[in-house]
């Protein structure tokens, strides 16, 4: 009997290391190919070091929120104690998070991970292929992973976008997709750097 592989995610995380072991089998194992993937899969981290919570979070964490007042309310009720300001926090509470708004964000970290995917292919001579298991896919899902902890994240989607952006500029056309332009802070660094890149941004991209 088959059984399905479990995805991987945050609470599974690998670590950098092995996430750039896996990018530089990708991409190859040369110096110049490591030290180029090792700094695209830092910049990713510092880039989106601070990523804001996402709705479907938000509204768990608010209506969790709603739960431990109903407890508490309960509890003070046993007690005989007045619940007439809880029963009001309860309800706006609630009230709240009706309101937040489940719609799908963009995958911004997908879309930055399959640009600068491309963008190492094309340093390096490589074709940037939009096959399932080629190397544009696996070191986009690589990229994105080092922020996210979703191991082999399907970016199909947005490595089609990213090439299709690609070959409008090649144009002279507009493109819609928003490209990242992280080429130039790819660059080679410390962990003690990196650390104080993400310590210091106050500005995550969204």
């Amino acid at each position: 009997m088959h059984t399905p592989r479990r995805r991987r995610t945050v609470e599974l995380r690998r670590s950098f290391d092995e996430i750039l072991r896996d990018a530089a089998d990708v991409i190859g194992q040369k110096p110049e190919r490591r030290n180029w993937v090792e700094a695209d899969l830092r910049t990713m981290r510092c880039e989106f070091a601070a990523a804001r919570v996402s709705a479907g979070e938000l509204r768990r964490r608010v209506l969790a929120h709603a739960d431990r007042l109903r407890r508490e309310r309960n509890e003070r009720g046993k007690l005989g104690m007045p619940i007439a300001a809880l029963d009001r926090d309860i309800k706006l509470t609630e009230e709240i998070a009706g309101r937040i708004k489940l719609l799908k964000p963009p995958n911004r970290i997908g879309e930055a991970a399959a640009e600068l995917a491309r963008l190492a292919l094309q340093r390096f001579g490589l074709a940037a292929t939009l096959t399932a298991k080629g190397p544009f896919h696996r070191l986009a899902s690589l990229y994105s992973e080092v922020v996210t902890g979703i191991y082999d994240e399907n970016l199909g989607w947005q490595c089609r976008k990213a090439q299709k952006a690609h070959k409008a500029r090649q144009r002279g056309e507009p493109s819609n997709f928003p490209t990242v332009a992280l080429e130039g802070l790819c660059s080679p660094r410390t962990d003690a750097e990196e650390d104080r890149i993400r310590a210091n941004r106050t500005r995550p991209r969204r």
